[in-house]
């Protein structure tokens, strides 16, 4: 038998070895053929986690490792989409905590022929991906993001996967052919690790946290994603939303560049959120942002409605005895998210409104 997590650490160590000081995005397509862990972690995903904290180096390290969800092969899960999705749930390691899992959707309807149409609609999550939806509220949700993965095509027959709604790459024999197709989530993940790429090359100083959080940041939902799972503006639409379709599609422009109107404010920190107390575990730290807003130019604005996005992105350090509890803290060692001050309000106030105890009870990414 395979023990996948000790190879997930050999492909991790040995690149490390021959050049420690290189930067890098890891990226593994390989998954496990079930989804019996329903979002609970294994010992595949502990040690995903664990690489990505390092939390033997005491976080010293950290790495950002890109994951594949998995993908959806059956026949007639394409048939039935687009409730398929709802029970094709993600697999093993795609429910680590600290990895960006990648999902797919897609943009490619045409078909080579005049009978068949397209399975997905465009913008719409690929039949290929795989979901969190029938998961654990304790477990974090999954997808991240979403890529393009490909479509499949169908008529009165059935359905199958067709050239033309794959995506186009290089062959790895260039002697026999230049190019062939591919699909699915590890596509989808692939160009993620692109975009990762594309990100460290140009803020080579950022932490691989704030990488992660700068594709999460740039990513929105498309029409076909909002229409299909966003039913109305209730929280539990939301989070279904997300356990189809992650956060969205990310956009590189916006990643790397302040575009489109928005400014990016980007702030690396730290934060110890517990200290213990004898035997008690008891709330430590939070930390304060003063948002470097102009005053005159808010002013100016008026009755003008202005978004702002938060996107936490952080590292738990992983407890691996504690894979097969579904408490908030037992694995993940903490949940982190954040509230906004109202720039009338005290900071008394302020904490007496949050009451404290609300500002580590969150999703991995709010």
């Amino acid at each position: 038998m395979l023990d996948h997590a000790n190879l997930f650490a050999q492909a991790v160590s040995r690149p490390e070895i021959a050049a420690p000081q290189r930067l890098r995005v890891f990226s593994s397509a390989v998954t496990a053929t079930d989804f019996r862990d329903r979002g609970r972690p294994s010992s595949w995903s502990s040690m995903v986690d664990s690489l990505a904290a390092d939390a033997l180096g005491e976080g010293q390290f950290p790495r950002l490792i890109v994951l594949a969800a998995g993908n959806t092969r059956e026949h007639h899960a394409w048939i039935t989409y687009p409730d398929s999705l709802s029970t094709n749930l993600i697999h093993d390691p795609g429910q680590a905590w600290n990895a960006l899992t990648v999902g797919a959707f897609t943009e490619k309807i045409g078909t080579e022929e005049a009978r068949v149409e397209p399975v997905a609609p465009y913008g719409g999550p690929s039949p290929f991906t795989t979901t969190s939806a029938a998961w654990d509220s304790a477990w974090p949700l999954k997808p991240d993001v979403v890529f393009e993965g490909g479509n499949i095509g169908k008529d009165a027959l059935g359905a199958a996967g067709m050239p033309s709604l794959n995506l186009l790459t290089t062959h790895f024999k260039h002697t026999e052919k230049l190019f062939t197709t591919t699909n699915a989530t590890s596509a989808a993940s692939a160009l993620c690790a692109r975009m990762a790429a594309q990100l460290m090359a140009a803020y080579p100083q950022l932490r691989p946290e704030t990488i992660r959080a700068l594709i999460v940041h740039s990513a929105e939902w498309t029409d076909a994603m909002r229409e299909m799972y966003l039913k109305s503006h209730a929280k539990n639409d939301y989070i279904n939303l997300v356990r189809h379709c992650g956060w969205g599609v990310p956009d590189l422009e916006h990643a790397l560049w302040s575009a489109a109107n928005s400014l990016t404010l980007i702030v690396e920190d730290q934060v110890h959120p517990y200290k213990k107390d004898g035997s008690t575990i008891k709330i430590r730290d939070m930390n304060f942002h003063e948002l470097p807003w102009p005053k005159n130019e808010l002013e100016a604005l008026g009755a003008t409605k202005v978004q702002m996005r938060v996107t936490l992105s952080y590292f738990i350090e992983p407890n691996p005895s504690a894979r097969g509890s579904a408490s908030k803290y037992h694995y993940p060692s903490h949940r982190l998210r954040f509230k906004v001050r109202h720039h009338q309000e005290s900071e008394e106030n302020f904490l007496a409104r949050i009451n404290l105890k609300t500002v580590v009870e969150a999703t991995q990414i709010d």
